[in-house]
């Protein structure tokens, strides 16, 4: 690609220093310079242990610890990147102008992290749901676009669980509106748990936000039995 996806600036040539560094190789052939160094990976070090929540020195944030004393809930969760000004500019552009090659990118940030991270053989991929009224608006979910892309990688089918998300978008609520409504997002067809034949579940969403929506998955699973899942996402 000769032009930046987000900026549509023409690309420079990509370094020889990056070549060593695969992950950031594959993602910057996407985009320019500046928008590349926008892209800010989370700090392992420097993060929530259980959500990837940026600045709590790999300690358990305020809301982890809200969800383990509430829902009894630990998340095993990794975010990629930051969801900064640049991330939520890349997410609106998807979403709301459905640019459909900026996808493209989503997808290679998660097929190299699965990659790099994952027992592809021994991992069934989970996107989450759009909510219906969203997806009516959009007319396509980016979890179910960027998993469906990743089958060939899991060499497998992804998991389409039978979420039944109710009422409306998390996106506009407020953050006690979300962990108070964690409960009530999901049912699971338990007739499901066959097909997982004891591999581990890796849930994938594009944004995690105050993490609500990811530990109802959580115990939606816990509730059917199944206790090997991990998440990720993008942005965090």
């Amino acid at each position: 690609m000769r032009y930046c996806l987000v900026c549509s600036e023409p690309k420079q040539h990509l370094t020889n220093l990056l070549e060593p560094f695969y992950f950031k190789s594959r993602i910057r052939k996407y985009l320019c310079a500046t928008c590349f160094m926008q892209l800010i990976p989370i700090n392992r070090t420097s993060c929530c242990r259980g959500c990837s929540k940026k600045g709590e020195d790999a300690t358990i944030c305020e809301e982890c610890t809200i969800w383990e004393n509430t829902q009894y809930c630990k998340l095993n969760h990794t975010g990629i990147f930051e969801y900064n000004t640049f991330a939520k500019d890349v997410m609106w552009k998807i979403k709301h102008n459905r640019d459909c090659e900026l996808i493209l990118l989503l997808i290679e940030i998660a097929s190299a992290y699965v990659l790099k991270h994952k027992d592809v053989a021994c991992t069934i991929l989970v996107p989450f749901p759009t909510n219906l009224k969203s997806l009516e608006q959009r007319r396509f979910s980016v979890t179910h676009t960027v998993a469906t892309a990743l089958e060939d990688i899991m060499r497998q089918e992804c998991l389409l669980l039978n979420f039944k998300r109710e009422g409306n978008s998390q996106h506009n609520k407020k953050k006690k509106e979300r962990m108070a409504y964690a409960h009530t997002l999901f049912t699971i067809d338990e007739e499901l748990i066959k097909s997982i034949g004891g591999k581990e579940l890796l849930l994938f969403d594009d944004v995690l936000t105050t993490g609500a929506t990811m530990v109802a998955a959580y115990k939606s699973f816990e509730k059917i039995g199944i206790t090997q899942v991990q998440s990720f996402s993008i942005f965090r």
